[in-house]
C-alpha cells in the first residue's frame, strides 16, 4: 500500500491540523464540492507529482494501487500529476484556468526573465507567489527586477498569492480576462 502526505493549503509547516495522509487509493475519495473550492483537490496531483519526482516512486506503482473500476476519479486525479507544477497553488491555478479554457504554458522560459509560472496567450505571466518564495529581501528585490524586465518586453505581468487562488478564484480570473481584454503592451 502506497501513502501519500501532503501540507494543507494554507499551512507552511506539517503538524497537527496542517498535514493530510492518506493511501493513495483512497486519497482521491477525499475530493468533493466543498474541497475543491477550497483549493484542496489540488493535493492529491500535487501528493503524487511529489511522489514520482521527489521520492522517485514510479508512475506504474501509483497507478496499480487504483485499477479497481471505481477508482476511475482517483484515475483522473493521477493524470493531473505531470510534474510540471512546482506548488499546490501552481496546481491549483492550473486547474482553475483550465476549467475556463485559458491557453497558456506552464513553467515558460523567457529571455532575460527567467522562467515564468504561466504564460497566457504568449504575452499575459501569471505569477504564483507564496509568502515562502518572498523570505528574503534579495528574493523579493530578484522577482521585482524580473517583473520589470517582463514588462519592458512587452509582457504583462499579474502575481496572484496562493489564497488568491484557493479563497478568490473569481476575482483572479476576472482580472486576467480584463488584462486579455485590454490587449498585449505595445513594446
Amino acid at each position: 500500500m502506497v501513502i501519500l502526505c501532503a501540507n494543507l493549503p494554507g499551512t507552511r509547516q506539517p503538524g497537527p491540523g496542517g498535514r493530510f495522509c492518506a493511501p493513495a487509493s483512497e486519497a482521491a475519495g477525499f475530493c468533493g464540492p466543498a474541497s475543491e473550492a477550497a483549493g484542496f483537490c489540488a493535493i492529491i496531483p500535487s501528493m503524487v507529482q511529489s511522489a514520482m519526482t521527489q521520492h522517485g516512486l514510479p508512475r506504474a506503482v501509483l497507478e496499480a494501487e487504483l485499477t479497481a473500476k471505481y477508482y476511475g476519479p482517483a484515475r483522473k486525479r493521477l493524470a493531473k500529476a505531470d510534474g510540471l507544477s512546482e506548488s499546490v497553488p501552481e496546481i491549483s491555478a492550473r486547474l482553475l484556468f483550465e476549467s475556463v479554457k485559458l491557453r497558456f504554458d506552464r513553467q515558460a522560459q523567457i529571455a532575460g526573465v527567467g522562467r515564468v509560472d504561466f504564460l497566457i496567450d504568449g504575452w499575459l505571466i501569471v505569477e504564483i507567489n507564496g509568502f515562502q518564495f518572498h523570505s528574503s529581501r534579495a528574493a523579493w528585490r530578484k522577482d521585482m527586477s524580473r517583473s520589470n524586465i517582463a514588462q519592458t518586453q512587452a509582457y504583462a505581468v499579474l502575481s496572484y498569492a496562493p489564497e488568491q487562488i484557493w479563497n478568490s478564484p473569481d476575482m483572479v480570473l476576472k482580472e486576467i480576462h480584463a488584462v486579455l481584454k485590454r490587449g498585449r503592451p505595445r513594446g
